[in-house]
Protein backbone atom coordinates (compact mmCIF):
# COMPACT_ATOMS: atom_id res chain seq x y z
CA UNK A 1 0.00 0.00 0.00
CA UNK A 2 1.62 3.81 -0.87
CA UNK A 3 0.54 6.29 1.23
CA UNK A 4 0.48 10.21 -0.07
CA UNK A 5 3.23 12.62 0.80
CA UNK A 6 1.17 14.08 3.97
CA UNK A 7 -0.02 10.85 5.22
CA UNK A 8 3.96 10.17 5.14
CA UNK A 9 4.94 13.58 6.47
CA UNK A 10 2.73 12.92 9.22
CA UNK A 11 3.68 9.59 10.17
CA UNK A 12 7.12 11.02 10.42
CA UNK A 13 6.32 13.92 12.48
CA UNK A 14 4.03 12.14 14.91
CA UNK A 15 6.87 9.46 15.62
CA UNK A 16 9.26 12.43 16.12
CA UNK A 17 6.88 14.39 18.43
CA UNK A 18 6.44 11.18 20.32
CA UNK A 19 10.11 10.25 20.98
CA UNK A 20 11.18 14.12 21.90
CA UNK A 21 8.43 14.18 23.91
CA UNK A 22 9.53 10.79 25.82
CA UNK A 23 13.26 12.41 25.70
CA UNK A 24 14.75 8.67 24.13
CA UNK A 25 17.35 8.79 22.00
CA UNK A 26 17.95 7.93 19.08
CA UNK A 27 17.67 3.77 18.07
CA UNK A 28 16.84 3.73 21.66
CA UNK A 29 13.12 4.00 21.51
CA UNK A 30 11.97 2.68 18.34
CA UNK A 31 8.39 1.58 19.52
CA UNK A 32 7.17 4.83 17.50
CA UNK A 33 6.61 3.14 14.30
CA UNK A 34 3.85 0.63 16.15
CA UNK A 35 2.05 2.91 18.47
CA UNK A 36 2.10 5.48 15.21
CA UNK A 37 1.24 3.26 12.77
CA UNK A 38 -1.39 0.85 14.62
CA UNK A 39 -3.42 3.83 16.24
CA UNK A 40 -3.53 5.87 12.70
CA UNK A 41 -4.96 2.97 11.62
CA UNK A 42 -7.81 2.42 14.05
CA UNK A 43 -10.61 4.48 13.84
CA UNK A 44 -12.47 6.00 16.83
CA UNK A 45 -14.87 2.83 17.78
CA UNK A 46 -11.50 1.01 17.05
CA UNK A 47 -10.34 1.18 20.21
CA UNK A 48 -12.31 -0.65 22.48
CA UNK A 49 -13.70 -3.23 20.36
CA UNK A 50 -10.44 -4.24 18.69
CA UNK A 51 -7.65 -3.95 21.77
CA UNK A 52 -6.46 -6.30 24.32
CA UNK A 53 -7.14 -4.07 27.63
CA UNK A 54 -8.92 -1.14 26.45
CA UNK A 55 -11.99 -0.23 27.99
CA UNK A 56 -14.36 -3.00 25.88
CA UNK A 57 -18.04 -3.90 27.00
CA UNK A 58 -16.90 -7.29 28.90
CA UNK A 59 -19.05 -9.24 26.40
CA UNK A 60 -16.59 -8.20 23.75
CA UNK A 61 -13.16 -9.73 23.15
CA UNK A 62 -10.34 -7.92 21.81
CA UNK A 63 -10.05 -8.91 17.83
CA UNK A 64 -6.61 -7.12 16.97
CA UNK A 65 -3.42 -8.79 18.91
CA UNK A 66 -0.16 -6.58 18.58
CA UNK A 67 2.45 -8.99 19.47
CA UNK A 68 6.26 -7.99 19.47
CA UNK A 69 8.14 -11.08 18.06
CA UNK A 70 11.46 -12.29 16.99
CA UNK A 71 12.93 -11.78 13.25
CA UNK A 72 11.27 -15.31 11.36
CA UNK A 73 9.15 -15.47 14.40
CA UNK A 74 6.12 -17.64 13.46
CA UNK A 75 2.94 -16.95 15.40
CA UNK A 76 1.77 -19.37 17.71
CA UNK A 77 -0.57 -21.56 15.64
CA UNK A 78 -3.44 -20.85 17.65
CA UNK A 79 -5.51 -20.29 14.16
CA UNK A 80 -5.72 -16.61 14.39
CA UNK A 81 -4.92 -15.15 11.15
CA UNK A 82 -1.60 -13.39 11.49
CA UNK A 83 0.42 -10.59 9.68
CA UNK A 84 3.95 -10.43 10.24
CA UNK A 85 5.47 -7.16 9.82
CA UNK A 86 8.42 -5.10 9.96
CA UNK A 87 8.15 -3.34 13.59
CA UNK A 88 9.95 -0.47 12.84
CA UNK A 89 8.76 0.55 9.24
CA UNK A 90 5.46 2.85 10.20
CA UNK A 91 4.50 2.51 6.61
CA UNK A 92 4.05 -1.31 7.30
CA UNK A 93 2.56 -0.88 10.65
CA UNK A 94 -0.14 1.24 9.09
CA UNK A 95 -0.55 -1.03 6.03
CA UNK A 96 -1.12 -3.93 8.07
CA UNK A 97 -3.41 -2.73 10.53
CA UNK A 98 -5.49 -0.98 7.67
CA UNK A 99 -5.78 -4.36 6.10
CA UNK A 100 -6.81 -6.22 9.54
CA UNK A 101 -8.86 -3.55 10.94
CA UNK A 102 -10.58 -4.14 7.62
CA UNK A 103 -11.04 -7.65 7.73
CA UNK A 104 -11.97 -7.28 11.49
CA UNK A 105 -14.90 -5.09 10.64
CA UNK A 106 -16.02 -7.80 8.28
CA UNK A 107 -16.04 -10.42 9.84
CA UNK A 108 -15.63 -10.06 13.08
CA UNK A 109 -12.83 -12.84 13.79
CA UNK A 110 -10.04 -11.83 15.40
CA UNK A 111 -6.60 -11.66 13.84
CA UNK A 112 -3.00 -10.61 15.21
CA UNK A 113 -0.10 -8.35 14.18
CA UNK A 114 3.06 -10.14 14.57
CA UNK A 115 5.61 -7.30 14.92
CA UNK A 116 9.24 -7.62 14.34
CA UNK A 117 10.65 -6.02 17.50
CA UNK A 118 14.61 -6.36 16.95
CA UNK A 119 15.35 -3.20 19.19
CA UNK A 120 17.87 -2.75 20.83
CA UNK A 121 18.33 -2.77 25.09
CA UNK A 122 16.04 -0.13 26.59
CA UNK A 123 18.49 1.21 28.36
CA UNK A 124 18.99 5.24 27.26
CA UNK A 125 22.37 4.49 27.55
CA UNK A 126 23.15 1.31 25.92
CA UNK A 127 25.22 2.28 23.33
CA UNK A 128 27.99 3.02 25.83
CA UNK A 129 28.05 -1.03 27.04
CA UNK A 130 27.62 -1.84 22.99
CA UNK A 131 30.46 -1.82 20.74
CA UNK A 132 29.68 0.26 17.37
CA UNK A 133 29.30 -2.73 15.19
CA UNK A 134 26.72 -4.09 17.52
CA UNK A 135 25.36 -0.81 17.77
CA UNK A 136 24.80 -0.13 14.07
CA UNK A 137 22.44 -2.42 13.29
CA UNK A 138 20.00 -1.13 15.82
CA UNK A 139 20.70 2.18 14.20
CA UNK A 140 19.77 1.17 10.58
CA UNK A 141 16.40 -0.10 12.35
CA UNK A 142 15.13 3.07 13.92
CA UNK A 143 12.05 3.84 12.80
CA UNK A 144 12.12 7.38 12.01
CA UNK A 145 15.91 7.14 10.33
CA UNK A 146 14.15 4.07 8.21
CA UNK A 147 11.82 6.80 7.31
CA UNK A 148 13.56 9.85 6.91
CA UNK A 149 15.72 7.73 4.27
CA UNK A 150 12.88 6.99 2.29
CA UNK A 151 11.19 10.24 2.28
CA UNK A 152 14.31 11.95 1.11
CA UNK A 153 15.84 9.19 -1.33
CA UNK A 154 11.76 9.38 -3.06
CA UNK A 155 12.20 13.17 -3.28
CA UNK A 156 9.19 13.63 -1.07
CA UNK A 157 11.35 15.82 1.92
CA UNK A 158 14.66 17.33 1.65
CA UNK A 159 17.64 17.29 4.34
CA UNK A 160 16.83 20.78 5.18
CA UNK A 161 12.98 19.98 5.55
CA UNK A 162 13.71 17.31 7.64
CA UNK A 163 16.18 19.51 9.56
CA UNK A 164 13.72 22.05 9.79
CA UNK A 165 10.97 19.55 11.12
CA UNK A 166 13.57 17.98 13.86
CA UNK A 167 14.42 21.49 15.06
CA UNK A 168 11.16 22.92 15.21
CA UNK A 169 9.91 19.27 17.33
CA UNK A 170 13.00 19.74 19.85
CA UNK A 171 11.88 23.41 20.63
CA UNK A 172 8.33 22.48 20.97
CA UNK A 173 8.86 19.57 23.08
CA UNK A 174 12.00 21.99 25.37
CA UNK A 175 9.10 24.58 25.41
CA UNK A 176 6.79 21.95 26.93
CA UNK A 177 8.96 20.62 29.25
CA UNK A 178 10.50 24.00 30.55
CA UNK A 179 6.85 25.44 31.12
CA UNK A 180 5.55 22.11 32.85
CA UNK A 181 8.37 22.70 35.33
CA UNK A 182 7.61 26.13 35.76
CA UNK A 183 4.33 25.76 36.54
CA UNK A 184 5.21 22.54 39.21
CA UNK A 185 3.56 23.69 42.43
CA UNK A 186 6.00 23.22 45.45
CA UNK A 187 3.69 22.32 48.67
CA UNK A 188 4.26 24.91 51.47
CA UNK A 189 6.00 23.94 54.30
CA UNK A 190 3.70 24.17 56.73
CA UNK A 191 1.59 21.68 54.79
CA UNK A 192 4.20 18.87 55.09
CA UNK A 193 4.65 19.48 58.94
Amino acid sequence: MRFDPHTRFSLLEAMLKMRAQARTPAAAGGQEAVVVGVTRALQAGDIGAMLPGASAPESRLPRLYVQAAEPGQAGPGDGIETRPVDGSDVEAVLAATLDLAAAIRADGRPRRLLLDSGQPPREADAQAYVDADEWRPWQQRDPIAVLSARLIAEGVLDPGELLYLHQRIAAGAAMTHDTAQRERRVPSPALCA
